[in-house]
């Protein structure tokens, strides 16, 4: 799922992402990872 866009280098905007889960239809993100 996308977390943000990394504009620290405007010639390179970066997309994070993290990996979303659903349990019983609730999503948790507490202690998540952040990709880039």
């Amino acid at each position: 799922m996308l977390h943000s866009l990394d504009y620290s280098d405007s010639a390179n905007i970066r997309s994070q992402f993290f990996r979303a889960r659903l349990v019983d239809g609730v999503m948790e993100c507490r202690d998540v990872e952040v990709f880039t």
